[in-house]
């Protein structure tokens, strides 16, 4: 379990990098599309390590928001809404077809979700990635 919790962690914070990354740069179309592919991919990544780590202390969930707040309950992460709103986001831009819609959401990671991914990843490093070492 630890190998498995490690792998996903890295796996989040390689992607939190080269989203910090992309998102420092100027933006077009196709720099967008990779920012929300991105985005996705470390909210999956959060899940699936809460879940792990949740497992890890006899705790169960099944669904993605139930994570969240088993998360949120066990101090794993601060705020649970926020990690809704970014699953809701993340519903949102695989199912309506707004072309606005996706430049709304590419300014929230900016600006809030980038710094939540962030304390969330700075959470884990102290309290379970170095344990471990």
């Amino acid at each position: 379990m630890h190998t498995e919790v490690s792998e996903v962690f890295e796996d989040i914070l390689d992607s939190y990098n080269r989203l910090k990354l992309i998102c420092s740069t100027s933006i077009n179309d196709q720099k967008k599309e990779i920012i929300l592919t991105r985005f996705a991919y470390i909210l999956d990544n959060i899940i699936k390590l809460s879940k792990v780590l949740l497992k890890k202390h006899n705790l169960e969930c099944r669904y993605p928001k139930e994570c969240l707040y088993a998360a949120e309950k066990f101090g794993l992460i601060n705020n649970a809404n926020v990690f809704i709103e970014m699953l809701d986001d993340r519903y949102i831009i695989s199912q309506v077809n707004d072309r606005k819609f996706p430049d709304k959401l590419f300014e929230k990671i900016k600006v809030k979700y980038i710094i939540t991914i962030g304390i969330f990843i700075d959470k884990v490093e102290k309290e379970y990635i170095k344990r471990q070492q």
